[in-house]
């Protein structure tokens, strides 16, 4: 009786651009961040890693995870915290520093073995991952940090759907095609944007910790406000020497903020 046997699983195999070029501090510290940023991403992500089956390949590693996850939102939610991830890491380094990263998706028939995976889905990830093309579309975006090469399989069954922030039109069709291998594949590549850092927590430009902005002027106002000056939401208007706008109210000209009077942008 087979104690082992193949489930379809989904795969996400991972790799480190320019790996071979540095030092070999340079590559233990390589090593260290990979694993640093995928634990980042999978909790900022609320992904369980420690239920993924995981095999280390030095610079890169490949995941298998359990039966039953949810594709598409386990596939969004890693990318999406992997690249905000590799952003916060990378934006204080320079580029002979940075972590860029190769990422493939499939999914098959996978068991494990006494060293590793076993099955043919192991096998086309990795190929997908380290395939010429994906090489050259992370090469060509210095800017962004990261290229999802999906297999055909997962672009039909996921993409394709547009469920949870996965959009069939950020990919490119690709053949991948390597005869020395024996391995031929379609599959969809997509480069993210450079990642945008999450809003800030420190104060505006020019206005103190502590101390609150200063209130808008009534052109301002009204430009905030768009068309229909005075017209709340409910169809009301205001008294003509009294508007509205958020938490700020004007009364004869001048702008109140809370119970404070602020005459500076009387107007006479």
């Amino acid at each position: 009786m087979d104690t082992n046997p193949p489930l379809r699983r989904l795969t996400i195999a991972v790799d480190a651009e320019s790996y071979s070029s540095r030092n070999r501090d340079g590559q233990h510290k390589l090593q260290s961040d990979l694993l640093e940023i995928l634990r980042r991403a999978c909790e900022n992500g609320n992904l369980n890693r420690l239920e993924w089956d995981t095999q280390k390949q030095g610079d890169g590693e490949l995941a298998i995870l359990p039966p039953g996850t949810v594709e598409d939102r386990t596939i969004s939610d890693f990318v999406n915290e992997l690249d905000k991830a590799l952003y916060h890491h990378n934006k204080a380094l320079n580029d002979a520093y940075r972590v860029r990263l190769r990422v493939a998706v499939h999914q098959g028939n996978i068991s494990v073995g006494d060293n590793g995976f076993a099955g043919k889905a192991a096998v086309t990830v990795c190929r997908m991952r380290d395939s010429d093309q994906v090489r050259a579309a992370l090469a060509n975006r210095p800017d962004s940090d990261l290229v999802l090469v999906v297999s055909e399989s997962i672009y039909s069954d996921v993409i394709e759907e547009g469920t949870h922030a996965l959009y069939r039109w950020r990919f490119d069709p690709i053949v991948i095609d390597e005869p020395a291998k024996d391995f031929r594949a379609n599959a969809w590549v997509y480069v993210p944007d450079s990642a945008q850092p999450e809003p800030s927590s420190e104060p505006e430009e020019g206005v103190r910790p502590g101390t609150t902005p200063e209130p808008p002027t009534h052109q301002e106002a009204r430009e905030e406000r768009g068309p229909g000056d005075g017209q709340s939401a409910s169809g009301r208007r205001d008294a003509p020497e009294r508007a509205i706008y958020g938490g700020v109210r004007t009364e004869s000209g001048a702008v109140v903020l809370g119970d404070h009077v602020d005459h500076r942008t009387h107007r006479s």
